[in-house]
C-alpha cells in the first residue's frame, strides 16, 4: 500500500508541476524537535511559524504566497487523511492551535504542498497550501 501511495504522490507532483516537500521519520529522529511547528520551520523553505503564546500556546503557520484579508491564509492540515480543524481559538491571552498537540515521535512522515497547487487536489480551501501528517502504524505480532 505504501508503494502505491508513493507512486501516486510522484504522479501528482509531476502533474502539479510543483515539488512536494516530504519530511520522513529519519529526518525527525536526526533533530531534537519538540513540536510539529519546529519540524516544519526547520525543513520547509518558505514556511513561517509564529509562536502565539508561552508554554502551551500555539503557532500560526503560513506558507509563502497568498495573503488575504477576507480569506484564511493558513494551510489546510490533514492527519492520516482526515482534515483537522485548525482554526485559532482565543482563551484569554493565549491563542491555541491543535497542530502542536501531536507528538513528534508518533509521526511517520509529513508532506507539504505549497500555494495554489494544493487547491488542485483538496479544493479552494487549500489555496494557501496543505500540510499532511501521517502517523506511524502498529505492527501485528505475537504478544511477548
Amino acid at each position: 500500500m505504501y508503494r502505491l501511495w508513493l507512486i501516486l504522490l510522484l504522479c501528482i507532483s509531476c502533474l502539479l508541476g510543483q515539488t512536494i516537500n516530504t519530511i520522513t521519520s529519519e529526518d525527525l529522529s536526526s533533530g531534537s524537535f519538540q513540536t510539529v511547528t519546529e519540524v516544519l520551520q526547520g525543513r520547509v523553505p518558505g514556511l513561517v511559524g509564529e509562536n502565539m503564546g508561552g508554554q502551551g500556546g500555539s503557532a500560526r503557520i503560513r506558507l509563502r504566497g497568498t495573503i488575504s484579508m477576507l480569506r484564511r491564509n493558513q494551510p489546510l492540515i490533514y492527519i492520516d487523511n482526515v482534515r483537522v480543524d485548525n482554526s485559532m481559538t482565543d482563551n484569554g491571552s493565549i491563542s491555541t492551535s491543535r497542530l502542536n498537540d501531536i507528538n513528534v515521535n508518533d509521526i511517520d512522515r509529513i508532506e507539504v504542498i505549497k500555494g495554489a497547487a494544493g487547491a488542485t487536489l483538496f479544493g479552494t480551501d487549500a489555496a494557501s497550501g496543505v500540510i499532511q501528517i501521517f502517523t506511524k502504524r502498529g505492527t501485528v505480532s505475537k504478544p511477548s
